[in-house]
């Protein structure tokens, strides 16, 4: 799963680099979880809320990156 967080990290940096709210992470989480199921949490209320968390934390350790070379 690192791997993927990693690519879609990726992918939606350069979509929407100003990627910030949590709806936002949640929209993506949804549609990864539609697209690979098997990325879903069953221990959750919301089977997304695992890939979402990860997600969201990479993007705010990439934004804290980009920050601290500017």
């Amino acid at each position: 799963m690192n791997e993927l967080i990693r690519e879609a990290t990726d992918f939606y940096m350069n979509v929407n680099p100003q990627l910030t709210h949590d709806v936002e992470y949640k929209k993506i989480g949804i549609v990864l979880i539609t697209k690979y199921a098997y990325l879903a949490c069953e221990d959750t209320i919301n089977p997304h809320d695992l890939i979402t968390s990860r997600l969201s934390a990479r993007i705010r350790k990439v934004h804290r990156k980009m920050h601290t070379r500017e």
